[in-house]
């Protein structure tokens, strides 16, 4: 990894710690921190497994492994994999209705 490389990775880091002071929970850990830094044009290509039509899987790529660590670190015994899992693959489910997407639909 260069040093540019580790540096983003690091202040993005200290970015969701600062995003997740303020949640009480896994859902609102995994909805500040995908809320700052997927928009929607990004989460329709994703799903928590991949197992959507023409979805990639979030939960093997690198951002989702920092994401977990933090919420992990914050939360502590109050939450899980499984949970986190859960709550990313219900916020990625709902990426249409975001942006203005829920309003053109009606």
């Amino acid at each position: 990894m260069s040093l540019n490389s580790k540096l983003l990775t690091r202040n993005l880091l200290k970015m969701w710690r600062r995003l997740t002071l303020s949640c009480e929970n896994t859902q609102d850990s995994v909805a500040a921190i995908l809320g700052a830094i997927v928009k929607k044009g990004v989460q329709c290509h994703y799903s928590a497994t991949g197992k959507g039509k023409d979805t990639k899987k979030f939960r093997d790529t690198n951002t989702f492994r920092h994401m977990r660590d933090v919420i992990f670190d914050y939360l502590r015994d109050n939450t899980n994999e499984t949970e986190i899992k859960t709550e990313v693959s219900t916020w990625l489910s709902r990426s249409g209705d975001r942006e203005g997407g829920r309003r053109a639909r009606k």
